[in-house]
C-alpha cells in the first residue's frame, strides 16, 4: 500500500466531502459523494486520475423520527465508527410518535460512517449508516 493508498482510506471514512492539498511539485485532490470517489493526483505535468467503485451499502431510515443512538444520556452507543455487527443487532432507536422502534443491521458488516447525532430528526430514506459488508 503506499501512501496514496493511505491517504484515500483516511478520507473515504472521514466526514470529508472533499480535500485538496497543493505545494510545488504536486497537487492532490479527493472528491466523494453519490456511488464514486475519485482522486486526482499532478505531480510535475503528468495527471493521474482514478475511481474507486463506493463498497459501503447506505442503511436508510424507514420513517421520520428522532434518531437515539444509545439508551440514554451517558449510556454506550449501540455502535460507533469501526464497529464489527451481527445481523439483526440494533444499531440505533428511532422515536416516531412516542413508539420506539429499533432498527437492525440488515447483515454482518462494520460501521464505516455515521451521518447523525443523537437526538436529530431523521427523513424517511435518509442514510443514516454507512456499512462495509464482512
Amino acid at each position: 500500500m503506499n501512501n496514496f493508498d493511505t491517504i484515500f482510506d483516511k478520507f473515504i471514512n472521514s466526514n470529508l466531502s472533499k480535500l485538496k492539498f497543493k505545494d510545488n511539485n504536486f497537487e492532490l485532490f479527493l472528491e466523494k459523494g453519490g456511488e464514486k470517489a475519485e482522486i486526482e493526483i499532478k505531480n510535475s505535468e503528468t495527471p493521474l486520475k482514478e475511481t474507486h467503485e463506493k463498497t459501503f451499502e447506505e442503511i436508510c431510515s424507514p420513517i421520520v423520527g428522532v434518531i437515539y443512538l444509545s439508551q440514554g444520556q451517558g449510556k454506550e452507543n449501540y455502535v460507533s465508527l469501526n464497529s464489527k455487527v451481527k445481523k439483526g443487532q440494533v444499531l440505533c432507536i428511532l422515536e416516531a410518535m412516542k413508539v420506539f422502534n429499533e432498527l437492525k443491521a440488515p447483515f454482518d458488516g462494520i460501521i464505516r460512517k455515521i451521518n447523525f447525532n443523537s437526538e436529530d430528526l431523521v427523513g424517511q430514506g435518509d442514510v443514516i449508516f454507512e456499512m462495509e459488508k464482512c
